[in-house]
Parts: C-alpha cells; sequence; structure tokens
C-alpha cells in the first residue's frame, strides 16, 4: 500500500480551522445580487487576481498560502460571487452529458479535479467549490444522466456501477493524470466508487455528506426511499415532484439547509428557472426514481457493491464531511466512516445536506490543507482493482 502522511482521525472542524476569518452567520447574512456568467467571472478576476506562483515555488507551501487568502475571493457579505462557468455537451462513452468547467480546467501546470453531484443535483452544486479552489486547481463538474441539463441515457441504466463508469470515462477521456474527485450525496458513493475500483485516477477524495448504507434510515429520506420500491412509480413521482417549480426549489432547500433563508437570492432565481425547464421535460422524475433506485441497491448488506465494503478498499488520501444538521445522511456515521477510509480525515461542520454550498470556504480550507499535507501521495502508483 502507498505510503503517504494522511492519517486518520475524527475531529470538529474548529480543531484545524485554526485563525480562519469567521463567517458571517447565516441569519445576519443579506443576499446582494450579483451578475451573473462571464461577467461575474470577470468582476471577481478583475477585484481578486490569483496571486502570482514562481515555478520554483514549493508546492506545499503554495497550498497552505491559498489557505490564508481565501477570504479575498468572498464578497463583501461572505458569499462566493454566484458563477455560471461555461458549459458545453460532451460524449462519455455511450452517454452525452453537460459539462461545466473552469477557465483552467485541463492546465497540465496545476491539479484537476472533478466534482459529482448528488440525487436531483446538477453541477451547479459545486460551482462555488469550484470557484474558491481555482486558484490551485482547475475542475469540471458534469450533470450526471438525466440530471440538470443532460439528456436521459437510452439505456436508463441508473446502477451506481453505470454511474461510476460515466465518471470513469470521463476522467480516462480528460485527463493523463491522476485527479482530485469530489462527491455530495449520491455523488459521494458514485466517487467512493471510482476511487476503490480505479485509484490508479484518483489522487484524493474529498466527500460531503455522502450517502452511506444506514440500518436506522431518517423519516425525512422517506420520500426518496420509497422512490426504490417496485411498481410504484406514479406515487413516487408525486411524493418527490410537482408542477410548481418554486416549491420544488423551497422544498430542497428545506431538505438540504440547515438555515434556508441564507439562499442567496440570485441562486435561488437560477435555481427555479432551470427546475421549470427540467419539470417541462418528458418523464421528468425518472432519472431521481432509478437513479435512488441503484442507490439503494448499493446499501444492501453483503450485495457486492456495499458503499461500505468499497470505502474500505478506498486508499488515497480522503476528507469526508458530515453536517450536524442534516437531515439526509446521519452525521453519526463519522465514526464509522473514521474507521473505514484507511486514510481518511472525517470532519463536522455546522451545516445541512450541502457543506460544499453552505459554508464553501471552510471546505476549501480544509480541502487545501489536505492536498498540502498529503502533497507526496502518488495514485500513479495505484493498479485498478480487478471486478
Amino acid at each position: 500500500m502507498p505510503n503517504h502522511p494522511c492519517r486518520q482521525w475524527i475531529f470538529k472542524a474548529g480543531d484545524m480551522m485554526g485563525r480562519m476569518s469567521p463567517t458571517p452567520s447565516p441569519k445576519s447574512t443579506v443576499a446582494r445580487a450579483t451578475r451573473v456568467g462571464k461577467a461575474a467571472l470577470n468582476q471577481a478576476a478583475a477585484v481578486t487576481q490569483l496571486r502570482p506562483t514562481p515555478d520554483s515555488a514549493d508546492p506545499v507551501e503554495t497550498l497552505l498560502e491559498q489557505t490564508r487568502y481565501l477570504g479575498d475571493r468572498l464578497n463583501d457579505n461572505g458569499h462566493s460571487p454566484v458563477l455560471e462557468f461555461d458549459g458545453t455537451f460532451v460524449d462519455v462513452g455511450p452517454r452525452r452529458v453537460f459539462l461545466r468547467e473552469t477557465p483552467n480546467a485541463g492546465n497540465p501546470k496545476q491539479r484537476q479535479a472533478v466534482y459529482l453531484h448528488g440525487l436531483g443535483g446538477a453541477a451547479r452544486n459545486w460551482t462555488d467549490l469550484m470557484y474558491l479552489l481555482e486558484p490551485s486547481a482547475g475542475g469540471i463538474a458534469p450533470d450526471l444522466p438525466g440530471f440538470g441539463r443532460s439528456p436521459m441515457p437510452e439505456d436508463r441504466d441508473y446502477g451506481q456501477g453505470s454511474l461510476a463508469q460515466t465518471a470513469i470515462d470521463l476522467i480516462e477521456d480528460r485527463y493523463l493524470k491522476p485527479i482530485d474527485l469530489f462527491g455530495n450525496s449520491m455523488g459521494g458513493a458514485i466517487a467512493i466508487r471510482v476511487a476503490a475500483k480505479r485509484p490508479d485516477l484518483v489522487r484524493s477524495l474529498t466527500l460531503i455528506s455522502p450517502a452511506l448504507p444506514d440500518l436506522k434510515p431518517r423519516l425525512s429520506t422517506a420520500p426518496l426511499l420509497a422512490m426504490t420500491l417496485p411498481g410504484i412509480r406514479e406515487v413516487s413521482a408525486k411524493l418527490v415532484g410537482t408542477d410548481d417549480p418554486d416549491r420544488a426549489v423551497d422544498r430542497m432547500h428545506e431538505m438540504c439547509y440547515l438555515d434556508p433563508s441564507a439562499v442567496h437570492l440570485e441562486r435561488r432565481d437560477i435555481q427555479v428557472e432551470e427546475t421549470r425547464w427540467r419539470l417541462a421535460r418528458d418523464n421528468a422524475a425518472d432519472p431521481l426514481r432509478l437513479a435512488a433506485r441503484g442507490l439503494g441497491k448499493a446499501f444492501l448488506p453483503g450485495h457486492s457493491g456495499n458503499i461500505w465494503t468499497l470505502a474500505e478498499k478506498v486508499t488515497c488520501p480522503t476528507l469526508v464531511v458530515f453536517g450536524t444538521h442534516d437531515k439526509l445522511v446521519d452525521p453519526r456515521h463519522a465514526t464509522r466512516a473514521a474507521q473505514a477510509f484507511k486514510h481518511g480525515r472525517v470532519v463536522t461542520l455546522r451545516t445541512g445536506h450541502v457543506a460544499q454550498l453552505e459554508d464553501p470556504a471552510r471546505v476549501a480550507k480544509m480541502v487545501l490543507t489536505m492536498w498540502a499535507e498529503t502533497y507526496g501521495y502518488d495514485a500513479a502508483d495505484s493498479e485498478p482493482s480487478r471486478p
């Protein structure tokens, strides 16, 4: 097994954050409109230039320096600018996905990261964190098949293995070196599978509230659990769907955020428009239903793709973040996660289910710290696992 300095322990975020500037509390934050798209990106670049780094600079010191300047990339009320990184459709194996990417995506002189969203999410779930990590890493975030703007796959295969293969194909198509892999919720389960099956592709793994098997599921997940059962397509659609995009977005915020009122107003408007577009598609609830069923199968004890079993096979440096007020993933999984990931660091933050959206600066600092502490790890020494 490769040697690297990543150690295993479980701790509260405050134990490692040191003198990080305090983030305004959600209730005191007043959302302020910022421009979207290229205009916002240009505005942010003009206000916060990336600090030049000589080619001879020590990479570890450079990463640690970036942690000290994260606050410079936030606006006055503590928000990241609401950016819409340019997106395009790409063919990934037999599937077609919509892909968002930072301007430095593919830059051979920088680390490269791939971000996988959760059930019912989209690439936009990662744009805040992508922006904050951009000085250190280029990034791409796909709308997984059938989610966001990506079309539903013709084979309608939403098994965890199939979704993981899409991620593997994307990484192999675009990168010659191992990447830093991120996953939230269902995307976390997919990322675990990728890291376990193809350790040669993954330099580090960051999981935000990963979907992990729970023998005592939470009441708030009942609608999603219902979708895993056969023969109740119409009922499950009614449980999680609505023809009102505003109501659908508000319901999602109530389920995923510790404080829904802290959601940036412009971000909410963007989500409403995207939801309106999604609901107009034929069989709009099918990707959610089928993906939930595929995830449910990976939860079964004894299943060859059981996520806890795969977690024990992950060898790369791993950061796992749980939200203390998560309504979907039990933060008490932190203890077992600390035992399962051989080279993992497990953190609890005072957030809900999407810490990368609720407190992106704190997550970014933890990621940069992990990258600095584990800089010597070489995924290229690893070999793909056998089926």
